[in-house]
C-alpha cells in the first residue's frame, strides 16, 4: 500500500478520512472537533494492543 511505502521511505502524509478503515492504517490520529484538537494519540492495532494487555 502506498501509504506503507512512504512510512518504509520516512516520508509524512497528512490525510483526512471520514472513513475509520483509512484512519486505521495511521501511525497517529489527531481528532478535531469545532476547529480545535480534542485529542492526539498514536493508533496501534487491536491486535498489538490485545498482545500489550496481556504482557
Amino acid at each position: 500500500m502506498l501509504f506503507d511505502e512512504l512510512r518504509a521511505a520516512g516520508q509524512t502524509l497528512v490525510v483526512v478520512p471520514h472513513d475509520e478503515r483509512v484512519a486505521a492504517t495511521a501511525d497517529r490520529i489527531v481528532s478535531m472537533r469545532a476547529g480545535s484538537v480534542a485529542a492526539d494519540t498514536p493508533w496501534m492495532p487491536v491486535e498489538a494492543a490485545q498482545a500489550l494487555a496481556h504482557w
